[in-house]
């Protein structure tokens, strides 16, 4: 009884795509560094699009240096599910850090303590 052994190959990705993710990073990094060292748009602009920036590069060398452009769909539904509790526990961080500045305040008027208060706004 023969037995059928399928051929297993690992597709190779071609240099253009390696030159060309290349390029688009270091170019994403000059408008990174252009952006944050001239251009000031305000503090949470500016994270946001700091965030945004290191996501695509992050797509660009998960997607064309790891391979999983040309991989099976799994992979990418494991990343992307990934991604989404990352930044569901980003979000719930955020919204518990100003729920808290709040509550210190307040906690800190009820028991007579705003000296400490005003020192943390003065800061």
């Amino acid at each position: 009884m023969q037995t059928e052994q399928k051929e297993s190959s690992h597709f190779i990705v071609p240099l253009k795509f390696y030159i060309g993710t290349l390029v688009a990073l270091i170019f994403l990094t000059f408008i990174t560094v252009i952006t944050f060292k001239y251009l000031r748009f305000g503090n949470t602009f500016d994270i946001i699009l700091a965030l945004v920036i290191a996501s695509v590069k992050a797509g660009l060398v998960v997607s064309f240096f790891m391979g999983l452009f040309w991989d099976k769909g799994y992979f990418l539904i494991i990343l992307m599910v990934s991604v989404f509790f990352v930044l569901m526990f980003i979000v719930m961080m955020m919204f518990d850090d100003n729920y808290r500045s709040s509550f210190i305040q307040d906690e800190a008027t009820r028991y007579g303590h705003e000296e400490i208060v005003k020192f943390k706004k003065q800061k």
